[in-house]
Parts: C-alpha cells; structure tokens; sequence
C-alpha cells in the first residue's frame, strides 16, 4: 500500500480520512449505485470502479472485497436511516405520528428503496447475509429509537418497542406500492399505541 498515507489506510484505522477519504467515498456512492442497478451478484469491484471510473486496483486500496464494499455501503444506509428515525421520533406531534415517521424511516424508506430496484429483494437479502451484524445492532439502536417514542405510553417502552419492531419487520417485503406500506405502518402505529394504552 505504498503511496496511500498511513492514517487513511482503512485495515489500520477502519475509517477513512483526508483527501483520499473522498475518494473512499466516491467508491461507495458508485457502489451504491450499482448494487441498485445490477444487484449484488450482478455487481464486481469491476463495475463499481467503472462506474467510479477509476482504475480497479484502486478500489483494493480501500475494499479486499466486494462484500467489504457493500457492508460499506450498509454502515452509510444504517447511519441515514437511523438519523432519520431519531429526528422523527423528536419532531412535534402526537405519538402515533411520530411512532408512524419513526417506523417509515426504516420500513417504509427500505421498502421505497427496494421497489426501486429489479434486484429489491436480493439486495434485502444481501444485506441480511452479508451485513447481517451491522444490521442486528442498529435494530438495537433501532428499537431505542422507538422506546423514547414511547416513554410515558407503555409501562415498559423498550419491550413495547420490540413488539412495535417486530409487527412492522418484513413490510419492506411486502408486494404492495411503497404509498400502501406506509399506511400500513400509520395503521400500525396507530392500533399499537391505542393498545398500548389500556
């Protein structure tokens, strides 16, 4: 790895930094792209640099792997979602439109996403073989997010928020339009939080 500076060397740091950070992220956006359009079997390190157009050996710097590349690609999908779930659950309104926007921000968001690609359903499924880790700790995450939605409705949020996780968990695969999904999920937060209640 000669030439690349010792502090942006992701297999040192993990993270990537400095002018050459950019480029590390130019390599996920077209990855992200291309796992979009070609799906995850359908896509190399071939393509993605291509698409990033630089060279392939490029890529090495960064990625040993295509599967290294796509958990990259996990870690930025998960940070924006649950960035998106957390500012739901701390915006204005009542509890189930904050639990519904909460739920949206991963179901229905994953849903959209997926319907948008001929490969939707390989993609999830990708995700769960390949990033399976990273995903079952944002769930953690994830489910806190509920959780603080829920404190002063529920006698215990954290499990109310599990129940509320597992209700909604697979409307992402649901074959129905992403507008039908997402009143499933207003439906949802609506029928839990009454129910949660009595």
């Amino acid at each position: 790895m000669k030439g690349v500076p010792k502090n942006d060397r992701k297999r040192k740091t993990g993270q990537f930094r400095g002018p050459r950070g950019q480029l590390a992220e130019s390599i996920i956006r077209a990855a992200q792209d291309e796992f979009m359009s070609r799906g995850f079997k359908g896509t190399s390190i071939e393509s993605i640099a291509k698409a990033a157009r630089i060279a392939k050996g490029t890529v090495y710097l960064y990625f040993d792997t295509k599967e290294e590349v796509f958990r990259a690609v996990s870690r930025q999908f998960i940070a924006w979602y649950l960035g998106k779930a957390r500012k739901a659950a701390s915006s204005p309104g009542t509890t189930e439109q904050r639990l519904a926007a909460v739920l949206d921000a991963k179901f229905g968001l994953i849903h959209a996403l997926a319907s948008r690609s001929p490969h939707g359903a390989e993609i999830i499924d990708s995700s769960h073989g390949v990033s399976g880790d990273l995903y079952r700790k944002a769930e953690r995450e994830y489910v806190k997010v509920i959780a603080s939605v829920l404190e002063g409705t529920a006698a215990a949020p954290e499990q109310a928020a599990w129940l509320v996780f597992r209700a909604a968990d697979g409307s992402e695969r649901a074959q129905a339009s992403t507008k039908e999904v997402r009143r499933r999920l207003n439906e949802l937060a609506h029928v839990l939080v009454r129910g949660l209640r009595r």
